[in-house]
């Protein structure tokens, strides 16, 4: 398969392309802009329509002010847009609903770039999919299959694009929603994809969605709650109690269940597990198993987290139990506001309002805030149970897990044991499913890399672009199709890469020049994987590779050495913030001083990473210190 890169970030059409303008009449004198600004105009209008989802009788009105107002010859908004009439050819049906097939190729095609085939020898993919109900009032379902350019040795962002979409009124059947795209993908695994004259091998890394996509991908039983094989990468049989299918975590240590293979996948050997229909999927050179990770998304953080919070609050025969009265007054995390950095794209909320918490919130509240805030008023071996789970996520979601194999062994040591210790606080309706497969996710981790390199979160981003571009009724593959071929559905950056060797910043908020003429003082810098902000306290903490916390105050290029550097103030390392069950600077988390001291400076490029920096009242200027771990580039928006 033979095809070119796509110079125009995959638009359909230009803005040239859409001027088809028409000149009317109009009293002699009137002011009338060039076409030149008229053509600016129209290139930002589209852009501004497509990005904010503004419905086409809004784009009308919108363009009328403008006619009105000096800019007569505006085309209508379908002209803009390039909206394309009489799609409805193109869409296939199916035997419960209607899907279109975009491709993989084309998307690859759109989000490749020359720097990143500079870097690669070969092409890896990830797809995504899972089901969307747009509408409230209405009985309808949306399945889209999204792809995007899976991590290599070298670290980028990579957005994810449109591979196909279904709709109808139920769930799509596995053998027809993925029968175009087996059929493609099969193509690219076989003969590889020639881009610029050079031919590239095209792999199929993994598939990440949540337990009730995976198994219709798989074709398997374990997608509804009242199944007692459930478990996709051991053969344990739950048990019902309570109306709760149970996974107890002695049970596990006693009969030590066979673990899953792709062969023993293949073959069958677990009847219960498999459905009658094989996966189409089978046809691929994939492992059923371990390509298909446990989404820390929904698994660990509104899974787990969500569960265990749930269970201190709700729950009133658990042994630790929190009241609602203290949930509400004492438990308050509102003066954490304005200390954690503006990375969270969430503002914080007290935990009176938990229930309505989303995946980045029970994230940040796991490895940061809550680390902090659960010490000062759970009980002491409570707390201890929740520093297990915490631990062992914050060493998981660090690529220095992957060269230390006593990290990993000492991280599947922390969730089996805190598995059994919550058997013992909650009882085994408390082991769900997903509490099980946190002893499974470490092997997730050696075979793909840390948690967010299999996250969901990019994913559901993209989600929430195909939610807002579906209006009427009955017509969601529709409405999808025509978005597309506007381009509200094409992501603007098609791959940012972070390369090892650490690109030069971007520099701005200059505030004065040295006497010296080779250096320029500027205030904020932004790097691929975080953002430098001298004039906020919360944006400017930061740890170097050698183990130094800084607080940086101004950021200098020094244009003789063509290097950035940044210039602030040490802080005093004063202590372990726990010591059990593993000395927290293992994991990130320390004490520290802040202390007058005279100025210090080093390059941008010995930053290793932010930090979070919060208010620890023992002493006057201790600060509890905790690095950040989690995936948080500047260019990534998740939900």
């Amino acid at each position: 398969m033979e095809i070119e890169i796509d110079k125009t970030n995959g638009k359909f059409g230009t803005g040239e392309e859409a001027l088809h303008l028409e000149r009317r009449g109009r009293p002699e004198g009137t002011k009338v802009a060039n076409c030149d600004e008229t053509y600016k105009l129209v290139t930002d209008l589209r852009k501004c329509f497509g990005d904010h989802g503004i419905t086409q009788s809004a784009q009308n009105d919108i363009l009328a002010l403008f006619r009105a107002r000096g800019f007569p010859d505006l085309p209508q908004s379908r002209v803009i847009m390039n909206t394309t009439r009489g799609v409805f050819h193109v869409i296939q049906s199916c035997s419960n609903g209607h899907m279109y097939y975009f491709g993989i190729a084309q998307g690859v095609r759109r989000t490749v770039t020359s720097e990143y085939l500079a870097k690669c020898t070969k092409i890896n993919l990830d797809f995504f999919t899972d089901g969307l109900s747009p509408y409230k009032s209405v009985k309808s379902k949306v399945w889209p299959i999204l792809c995007r350019l899976s991590a290599t040795s070298f670290s980028y962002e990579s957005v994810p694009f449109l591979v196909s979409v279904f709709g109808g009124k139920t769930d799509p059947i596995p053998q027809e929603f993925l029968k175009d795209f087996v059929c493609e993908a099969k193509d690219l695994e076989t003969n590889g994809m020639k881009i610029n004259g050079i031919r590239y091998e095209v792999y199929i890394k993994k598939f990440i969605a949540d337990q009730p996509a995976r198994a219709k991908l798989k074709c398997v039983n374990g997608e509804g709650p009242s199944s007692l094989v459930q478990c996709e990468r051991c053969t344990i049989i739950g048990k019902h109690s309570d109306r709760i299918t149970h996974f107890s975590g002695t049970e596990v240590r006693v009969s030590q269940p066979t673990l899953r293979t792709d062969k023993t996948f293949r073959q069958r050997l677990q009847p219960a597990y498999h459905k009658i229909n094989d996966s189409p999927l089978l046809a691929l050179n994939i492992d059923m198993v371990f390509s298909f990770p446990l989404d820390p998304m929904h698994i660990l953080y509104i899974g787990v987290v969500k569960r265990y919070w749930d269970y201190l609050v709700e729950v009133k025969g658990a042994i630790y139990h929190i009241t609602k009265k203290n949930n509400n007054r004492d438990i308050s995390i509102y003066e954490l506001k304005h200390q954690l950095p503006t990375d969270f794209s969430r503002s914080v909320r007290g935990l009176d309002c938990y229930k309505l918490f989303k995946a980045t919130e029970w994230r940040r509240f796991l490895l940061y805030d809550g680390i902090l805030v659960f010490k000062k008023f759970m009980p002491r071996g409570c707390y201890k149970n929740f520093l297990l789970l915490s631990c062992a996520v914050r060493i998981l979601s660090t690529p220095e897990c992957l060269n230390d194999r006593r990290l990993l062994l000492d991280a599947q040591r922390l969730l089996e044991i805190f598995v059994l210790d919550c058997e013992k606080k909650f009882g085994k309706n408390f082991l769900s499913i997903k509490m099980h497969c946190l002893t499974h996710i470490v092997k997730d981790v050696e075979n793909h890399g840390p948690l967010d390199s299999f996250s969901a979160f990019p994913f559901e981003s993209y989600l929430s672009r195909i939610n807002k571009c579906m209006r009427a009724h009955g017509r969601c593959v529709e409405q999808i199709v025509a978005r597309v071929r506007e381009g509200f559905l094409l992501q603007p950056v098609p791959v940012v890469l972070r390369s090892l060797s650490r690109p030069q910043p971007a520099l701005s908020c200059e505030v004065t020049t040295s006497a010296s003429q080779n250096k320029r003082e500027y205030l904020k810098a932004v790097l691929p994987s975080m953002v430098i902000c001298a004039a906020r306290f919360r944006d400017s903490i930061f740890k170097t590779f050698n183990g130094d916390v800084l607080r940086v105050t101004s950021i200098q290029y020094d244009s003789d050495l063509d290097e950035v550097f940044v210039v602030g103030f040490k802080f005093l390392h004063s202590g372990d913030f726990f010591h059990t069950p593993l000395r927290s600077r293992v994991v990130g988390v320390e004490k520290v001083l802040m202390v007058d001291s005279s100025e210090t400076q080093c390059r941008i490029q010995d930053i290793k990473c932010k930090c979070v920096l919060m208010t620890y009242k023992s002493r006057p200027k201790e600060w509890l210190c905790i690095t950040m771990v989690h995936d948080n580039g500047v260019l990534q928006n998740a939900g």
